[in-house]
């Protein structure tokens, strides 16, 4: 199993030390693709084997100039703009577990996959080389065509301008990498996400146990429900539902096509 790098959020900026790439939309996984033997493995971030789902992948040894290698990279629908993401055909590519049906599916709606990385190479392990020495390697070693892609990338000191670029064009934003950094396998500021944030002010309907260490229950609202992430607003909500009626501002994402939370969070309680 191979634990993803993940990145941290800020606001996006100027600095000639980091590249920015288009922050796409769809679902991370890793891809262990062992020529030598024809043998593919497809990881999603929680570790979970999905390679029966992806069957338009079973060619990939004919993209790729080594015996073996291990690529991080975004499966995506169409270019991976938002609203790929949100086509009801994508949501049931990614969780689909029929070899069967997902060739079925594969046929009506192929997925593209869109690599940033590369962790291995001849059981040679890169995470410890500089991202932009992986980044030449990768180029070296993954042929583009209609399926499998490595993303594109424009100099820190223009992500500004490009993350606006992106947004106008349908995309989530930008990540922004230093150019010297190492592949950490967790989250790390090295690798920052910048895309936009909303607030929403909203009544709390009712409150519900949820399960799972370190699980403080969950606000439940029309637009969708809001997890407490401390026993300290916990707390906070049952002292306040006991004096009336109880409002929190939220913050998320973005709202989907039926005006639902993404990713949200409780900024805070009103009043």
């Amino acid at each position: 199993m191979f634990n993803v790098m993940l990145c941290e959020r800020a606001k996006p900026f100027n600095n000639e030390s980091h590249i920015a790439e288009t922050k796409l939309d769809g679902e991370r996984n890793i891809f262990i693709i062992d020529k030598k033997n024809k043998k593919l493995i497809i990881q999603n971030r929680d570790g979970l084997d999905k390679t029966i789902s992806y069957p338009e992948f079973d060619n990939i040894f004919d993209y790729v100039n080594c015996d073996r290698c291990v690529v991080d990279g975004e499966l995506v629908g169409g270019e991976g703009k938002s609203i790929d993401f949100y086509n009801p055909l994508f949501s049931r590519r990614t969780h689909i577990g029929s070899r069967i049906r997902a060739e079925q599916l594969a046929k009506i709606y192929p997925l593209n996959f869109i690599v940033f990385d590369i962790l291995e190479l001849n059981t040679q392990n890169l995470t410890q080389k500089p991202l932009m020495e992986r980044k030449k390697i990768l180029r070296e070693i993954v042929i583009d065509n209609n399926r499998v892609k490595v993303i594109d990338f424009v100099n820190g000191d223009k992500a500004v301008d490009f993350y606006t670029d992106r947004l106008e064009k349908g995309f989530e934003g930008i990540v922004l990498k230093k150019i010297n950094s190492t592949y950490e396998n967790k989250r790390s500021p090295n690798w920052i996400k910048c895309k936009p944030l909303d607030y929403e002010i909203v009544k709390v309907l009712s409150f519900k146990e949820t399960s799972g260490w370190g699980s403080w229950g969950a606000l439940i609202t029309e637009m969708g429900d809001v997890a407490l992430e401390t026993e300290v607003k916990k707390d906070e909500y049952f002292r306040r539902a006991k004096l009336g009626e109880v409002k929190i501002e939220v913050r998320f994402q973005e709202l989907t096509p039926d005006r639902k939370f993404r990713f949200p969070k409780l900024n805070k309680f009103i009043g």
